[in-house]
């Protein structure tokens, strides 16, 4: 019982940390460089600044825009530190880690008209399988894994890999995992989503065949490339636009707005219990108020610096929401019905197409 309680304390202390340090570190750049010379540091501070912006907004080819290739000149202003490491993918080389400051970030994106993708990012589990069946670990020290972490960490996806001690060696990808463990997976290492993989080298080419879930909804694809490295890169930054697509916002620079949350169905408290959850765990609700509870009815009053349509696009990514559409709803109310929450259906006969999967 207390190893099973000291394992358990390990897990939940090192997702929390990972995820912290993962999401503090969104305005932060690393960039390898051969020496500390001006000229180096310059042209740094401008790759930093991309990798940073590219972290913000979730916009892989924000540096190609014009209103931001116009403010790259302007990055040693942004520098808030910085300081020179040893590169420990390539020594002698040298590795230059770059903080830059959050409200200048900020700006920047907000008065380019670019969406930010805010830091309540899903904590994604990673099980990725190997063309030997092995499933890379927390421990591991593979290539394989340090471009995972690397190409995560360039994107700011928050992401963490299992133990695979006793309690993880049931799960075997080369057959099937079921939606029972899954929800064992997420609850024991505190993960929003999980992201499965399956390796297969060939000839010619690597395959990876991928498969992530989140909110209960599986998304399948398949990526294949010359090198297995390339194909990873290909699938975790696939699978980041996808996130980014669906959470970034464009925030408002005006002052706070209020709206006003109408939601039906709500047949118990532990339907009341979930919804109150939900509302607080949206990062575009910065205050709430439940103004009125009727029959199956709750009326919550907000307030949200981002526009009504971005605070309804959140809240229907929950998957607990659907519009009622009614035409009596005022401009400023959103209205919709409560799903109860369903089980997870996942397809274990291999990568199949779905109504959410995303083509390579």
């Amino acid at each position: 019982m207390l190893k099973h309680f000291l394992i358990w304390i390990t897990i939940l202390c090192s997702c929390n940390s990972c995820l912290a340090e993962q999401m503090s570190r969104l305005y932060t750049g690393e960039i390898d460089v051969n020496n500390q010379s001006n000229a180096t540091l310059q042209a740094a501070f401008q790759q930093g600044l991309v990798q940073v912006l590219t972290k913000v907004s979730g916009n892989q080819g924000i540096n190609t825009l014009p209103k931001i290739k116009s403010q790259l000149n302007q990055a040693k202003n942004l520098v808030q530190s910085y300081n020179f490491s040893a590169n420990p993918n390539s020594p002698p080389a040298l590795r230059l880690t770059i903080q830059y400051d959050k409200a200048g970030i900020l700006k920047i994106l907000n008065n380019s008209g670019q969406a930010i993708w805010r830091t309540d990012r899903p904590l994604t589990l990673v099980l990725l399988s190997t063309d030997q069946n092995n499933i890379i670990t927390s421990s591991d020290t593979s290539v394989e894994k340090k471009e995972i972490e690397l190409i995560a960490n360039e994107r700011g996806l928050p992401i963490i890999f299992p133990l695979m001690d006793l309690e993880d060696q049931a799960i075997d990808l080369a057959k099937s995992i079921t939606p029972q463990q899954i929800n064992e997976l997420l609850q024991r290492y505190h993960a929003d989503a999980i992201l499965i993989g399956k390796i297969t080298k060939q000839k010619t080419q690597s395959q990876i065949d991928w498969q992530y879930i989140y909110n209960q909804q599986p998304t399948t694809w398949q990526n294949q490339s010359n090198t297995t490295l390339s194909a990873l890169d290909a699938g975790i930054n696939q699978i980041t636009n996808m996130l980014a697509n669906q959470f970034s916002v464009i925030e408002s620079s005006n002052l706070q707005s209020k709206y006003t949350l109408a939601i039906n169905n709500i047949e118990n408290l532990d339907d009341y219990g979930k919804l109150v959850t939900l509302i607080k765990k949206n990062s575009l609700i910065d205050q709430y108020n439940i103004k009125d509870m009727l029959n199956d009815s709750v009326i919550i009053d907000i307030s949200s610096s981002s526009d009504l349509n971005s605070l309804n696009k959140a809240l229907l990514n929950s998957n607990l929401l659907t519009p009622n559409n009614l035409p009596s709803t005022p401009p400023d109310t959103l209205s919709y019905r409560w799903n109860a929450p369903s089980t997870i259906v996942i397809n274990n006969s291999g990568p199949q197409k779905n109504d959410n999967t995303t083509s390579p």
